[in-house]
């Protein structure tokens, strides 16, 4: 009999932004989270769309200092228990 085996499927991105005073070297669980979206490409296209709304002075500055990171980077995921036998 094989041991159980748990597939856990997690998704899902998050439009991180830094903190004012911050630097890119904080930890990314300080930044601040602006959005959480289904996948890299919707995550990357709000990404350009605050540079876009922000003025051409101001893109590479939100470029910096927004990241769309995997949700299990903040949030990890629980591993369920084994089922306990009688």
């Amino acid at each position: 009999m094989r041991p159980h085996s748990w597939t856990l499927l997690l998704g899902g991105l998050l439009l991180m932004k830094m903190p004012p005073q911050g630097d890119a070297s904080l930890p990314i669980s300080r930044w601040r989270q602006v959005a959480a979206y289904d996948s890299a490409v919707a995550c990357e296209k709000a990404r350009i769309e605050m540079m876009d709304t922000r003025g051409p002075e101001d893109a590479d500055s939100t470029l910096l200092h927004t990241r769309c990171v995997p949700a299990e980077h903040l949030y990890p995921p629980a591993i369920p228990s084994a089922p306990r036998s009688k």
